[in-house]
Parts: structure tokens; C-alpha cells; sequence
């Protein structure tokens, strides 16, 4: 199952927290999440890359450096595919809960790379 989502807001709002939250509640349906940032354009159907990982996403090499020199890398979250799992929903909702208690510390990107290292 997927289900693909177009969003766009510019606003005071905490868009990126509402982002993570939309998708965890899609995965808790049953649903696959794919992603997508607006400059992220797709010149062809992605399906064939998501066939083995149940998390897959774009790389971020130079932040958050804690996690670059734990990894050599972390997941950009400007692209990436969420399939619907119970160990990616858990992982989903501890990104969520970190995300919410430090909303104004970190970027999306250092919790979630974290919560996968």
C-alpha cells in the first residue's frame, strides 16, 4: 500500500513537526510514506529503490557532525520512504516525541538520524 501526499505551507507554523506527525499517523493506517521536499523532482517512478529497506532516504554528509562521525553520513530528510512496519512506526514515534520535546534545539535531520544510529 502507498499513498502519495503533496503539502506546501509557508507559515509560523511548525511544519516540520506536522510533517512527522502526518506521516507517523499514515503508517499507523497501514499506509507507506514517501516523502518528497518541493526541489526534490522525480524524473522517474522510485518504487524499484524502496524494494530493500524498510527506511530509505537521500544522505546528508556534512551535519549533524555527531552523527557524520558515527555513521559517515546522515538521512537527509528531504527525500525518503517510510514503509509501514511495526519497527518503523516505533521508530517513527520516538522521532516524533524527540522532535517535540526539543522543537527548538535541533533539526529534523539530527533526530532522525540519531533515533536510526
Amino acid at each position: 500500500q502507498s499513498i502519495t501526499i503533496i503539502l506546501c505551507a509557508h507559515s509560523k507554523l511548525n511544519v516540520i513537526g506536522e510533517r512527522q506527525l502526518f506521516g507517523l499517523r499514515v503508517l499507523e493506517r497501514g499506509f507507506n510514506v514517501i516523502h518528497a521536499d518541493a526541489d526534490a523532482l522525480l524524473l522517474r517512478e522510485p518504487f524499484n529503490l524502496f524494494a530493500g529497506g524498510d527506511v530509505v532516504g537521500s544522505r546528508i554528509w556534512g551535519k549533524p557532525r555527531s552523527v557524520v562521525q558515527r555513521w559517515g553520513a546522515g538521512l537527509c530528510t528531504g527525500f525518503y520512504f517510510l514503509r509501514s512496519t511495526p519497527e518503523v512506526i516505533q521508530l517513527s514515534r520516538r522521532i516524533h516525541a524527540e522532535l517535540q520535546a526539543k522543537a527548538e534545539q535541533w533539526p529534523d535531520d539530527w533526530q532522525t538520524s540519531d533515533q536510526m544510529y
